[in-house]
């Protein structure tokens, strides 16, 4: 496999990771609210969210802050080497 082909792999990935996030979760950050025990959560925009919603966003997080990186370096070696 080429360079540039798993660069433009791992590129696309990371794009399709973070419209993953924007349809899943269109009011993030989603934060503990409302409760001093912490078993409410809330978005953005006040909506109301699971303890599921809640854990699934702290992991696509993670995975975001983790993969772009790897995404950004491809861009630039998809630029630089067509």
């Amino acid at each position: 496999m080429k360079k540039t082909t798993l660069a433009k792999f791992v590129l696309s990935g990371c794009i399709m990771l973070l419209v993953i996030g924007i349809l899943f979760f269109s009011d993030a950050p989603i934060k503990p609210c409302g409760s001093l025990d912490g078993t409410q959560f809330c978005g953005r925009y006040g909506a109301p969210h699971s303890l599921d919603d809640y854990e699934n966003f702290k992991i696509w997080q993670k995975l975001l802050f983790i993969a772009w990186p790897f995404g950004i370096f491809s861009a630039f070696y998809i630029k630089k080497n067509g």
